[in-house]
């Protein structure tokens, strides 16, 4: 109750004068601000002063924030998109062979699952057999002569024939030339001719004088196959002749379908060919009476195996592409062969190698090109190249292949044969198990 009644007094109209009852007290009345005070022994409230009007405090205006350029829009950061693995080493394959080209006078290869070319492959020497290492070192070690002193080149090509083409064989002719230069003791000319499907009668025509008689025949033949729908990339042929009818030296003739672009080269035929000159001009210091005498010394997987060994390894520029060309062949063909040899022993690889020495049987004659092959992949990587070089000298005075063959290794025949047996089915095998792509 004291409280209320305080509060209540408080509250009343203050008059100077009354009463009042805290001395120091102060109270606002009527716009005057009023103490009590003491006057004799009462408490009285004073006269009172005015009392000062409070201002209304001003509620501050806020202050605007500074005037700033709106954020520049940013795109957001899209999720990356991992390109595939490519692998360079990798070749494009069309119809079970490699595409190359030539751009500038070096040879590139197709990167399989890319429209790209690449002109290098960067697998280590590790990667390969040894055997096979060494053999494509040796054959790059031959004495490369500039200019081919020994070799005087003629040229024959066919309008109709590509003309990039026709500059990438050349390409390959040129530089057999000055890796064979050295190995010749005279000097000669060998005549390229260049011919497509539509030169029919100039083959007719000329093609004996340019090469041999016996070889219008055949390149007839080949042309034959270039129809629009047909696989084949290209043919050759070539030999050296001494004495007899038609062009006198060495000779290579050259197919090729007129509607085909560069990337159809095979870079292997010009190389291979040319091999067969420097074969056959060793050759062709002999005289043989017969095809028998001439298996004899010179059998169908010596004079097509060696070929495709060196003018693989002649034919590009890196260990790389030189293995892939050498497995493909050997797949190419094993896959189109209709016997029942699988070249996976022993016992098969010496009775391959007994029955490509001639043509006799159909169904082993092309089997010489990639058993012959392999043979001497192993001979010139086992005993270098040297050793065949030696062979080619020898061909004007040996009674038989197997002479020559102990003469460069120092073994006989089958005991050559069955130490190269497990290198040859170790190639089948690898060679056999690539994809088909």
């Amino acid at each position: 109750m004291s409280l209320t009644l305080v509060a209540s007094a408080a509250s009343a109209a203050v008059k100077a004068g009354a009463a009042c009852s805290k001395f120091g007290a102060t109270s606002i009345s009527a716009g005057k601000k009023y103490t009590c005070i003491k006057s004799g022994k009462k408490l009285v409230w004073n006269k009172g002063v005015t009392a000062a009007t409070p201002k209304p405090t001003a509620t501050p205006s806020p202050t605007p924030s500074p005037s700033r350029s709106p954020l520049p829009s940013v795109a957001p950061t899209p999720t990356p998109v991992l390109t595939p693995f490519v692998d360079q080493n990798k070749g494009y394959l069309r119809n079970g062979q490699l595409i190359y080209r030539v751009v500038d006078d070096v040879l590139q290869r197709r990167i399989y699952g890319t429209a790209d070319y690449t002109a290098v492959d960067t697998r280590p020497e590790s990667e390969f057999h040894a055997i096979r290492v060494k053999a494509y070192k040796e054959i790059w070690g031959l004495s490369k002569t500039p200019g081919h002193p020994n070799i005087d080149l003629i040229y024959t090509v066919s309008e109709s024939y590509p003309k990039a083409h026709a500059d990438a064989v050349k390409r390959g002719v040129v530089f057999s030339s000055e890796m064979f230069s050295s190995l010749f003791t005279e000097k000669f000319k060998v005549a390229v001719t260049l011919v497509t499907e539509k030169d029919a009668e100039f083959i007719t025509k000329n093609v004996g004088a340019l090469s041999r008689p016996d070889e219008v025949g055949g390149t007839l033949g080949n042309i034959e196959r270039y129809k629009p729908d047909s696989t084949g990339v290209g043919s050759g042929a070539a030999g050296f002749n001494r004495g007899g009818k038609g062009f006198i030296g060495g000779f290579y003739i050259g197919t090729f379908r007129s509607f085909l672009g560069i990337d159809y080269l095979w870079p292997e035929i010009a190389t291979h060919e040319m091999t067969h000159v420097l074969q056959t001009y060793f050759v062709s210091k002999r005289d043989f009476n017969s095809e028998v005498e001439w298996n004899k010394v010179v059998p169908v997987n010596f004079l097509e195996g060696s070929a495709n060994t060196i003018g693989h390894a002649l034919a590009v520029q890196n260990l790389g592409w030189y293995s892939d060309e050498s497995d493909l062949t050997v797949k190419r063909y094993m896959s189109g062969f209709n016997g029942v040899n699988r070249m996976e022993t022993e016992a098969e690889i010496l009775d391959m190698l007994e029955k490509t020495k001639t043509r006799t049987d159909s169904s082993y004659g092309e089997m010489a090109y990639p058993v012959g092959q392999v043979l001497w992949e192993y001979i010139i990587g086992t005993y270098g190249m040297s050793a065949y070089v030696k062979f080619l000298n020898n061909i004007p005075t040996v009674d038989s292949y197997e002479t020559n063959l102990a003469l460069v290794t120092g073994l006989p025949k089958d005991t050559l044969y069955k130490n190269a047996a497990p290198y040859i089915i170790s190639v089948w095998k690898r060679a056999m198990a690539l994809p088909n792509r």
